[in-house]
């Protein structure tokens, strides 16, 4: 079990190391949505969570390597309790507390948000019900303007709710806000998100997950602001671009999931943004 778990770390690892460079070339994230690039890295997550082999491949045997963790997770101490079954507890362990912190941390917040009513401006409301329409979202989700020290950001896999700091805004703000969250619901960033939150959670003692988490959060931002601004005029692009920068400096973003926020967070995007 820990030679094929091994095993499988080793391959997943080399292929996203292959594929970890590309997320910084936004073409491949836009081009024909990103859907080819997001499913070889799907299929990599998806293979980090059930380590089994296709059945086209070949194995290359290990003189070295996987024979020495062999024999290291077979070493016994008091009562034949073995290196392998220590790791393997330790694992399962950790994992089991984090994910029910996760499902804690996402009721308790989908829990408060459900019991504040919505209170969005007349000027949020026209602009949302309009975007919707645009974009052709069925339901509008709930946007509540709060109190708080955040850059606005979107959270809620199944009942999607848009928090707005109550910061002076202007309408054209108001605008690359509710679309750039609108963006994500559409494309179901969140669910992305939440795949990606578990998957960390499961493997949370390898930091390439954590760095591949990471970075994919950062590509699907890219795209967002990829599709906001597909139809902007060069100056447009511009005051979207102050826009992120402005309101990034008035609010930091939260750190808690599945959350994806309105900023400048994680890197630098202006050259991307503005060719």
């Amino acid at each position: 079990m820990i030679s094929l778990i091994l095993s499988n770390f080793l391959f997943c690892t080399l292929s996203a190391l292959i594929l970890l460079p590309f997320l910084y070339f936004p073409q491949l994230l836009t081009h024909k949505n990103g859907r080819y690039f997001f499913l070889i890295f799907i299929l990599i997550i998806v293979k980090f969570l059930i380590p089994f082999e296709f059945p086209f491949t070949r194995t290359l045997e290990s003189t070295h390597v996987l024979p020495f963790v062999k024999k290291l997770t077979r070493v016994s101490f008091f009562h034949n309790i073995t290196v392998g079954s220590i790791f393997l507890g330790i694992w399962g362990l950790v994992a089991l507390i984090k994910i029910v912190h996760l499902i804690y941390q996402h009721y308790k917040l989908t829990a408060l948000f459900s019991l504040i009513p919505q209170n969005p401006k007349v000027e949020i409301t026209q602009i949302l019900s309009r975007l919707c329409t645009e974009l052709k979202i069925n339901k509008s989700p709930k946007v509540l303007c709060l109190e708080i020290n955040s850059a606005p950001f979107i959270t809620g896999v199944l009942q999607p709710v848009i928090v707005i700091p109550k910061i002076p805004l202007s309408d054209q703000e108001l605008y690359f806000i509710l679309k750039h969250e609108l963006e994500h619901l559409k494309h179901h960033h969140l669910s992305y998100k939440l795949f990606l939150e578990v998957v960390s959670i499961l493997y949370w003692w390898n930091p390439l997950v954590w760095i591949v988490n990471y970075l994919v959060t950062c590509s699907l931002e890219v795209r967002t602001d990829s599709y906001v601004i597909s139809n902007l005029t060069y100056d447009d692009k511009l005051i979207y671009l102050e826009s992120l920068i402005s309101i990034s400096k008035k609010g930091s973003s939260l750190n808690i999931s599945p959350v994806l926020s309105f900023s400048m967070k994680k890197i630098a995007l202006s050259k991307e943004l503005v060719p």
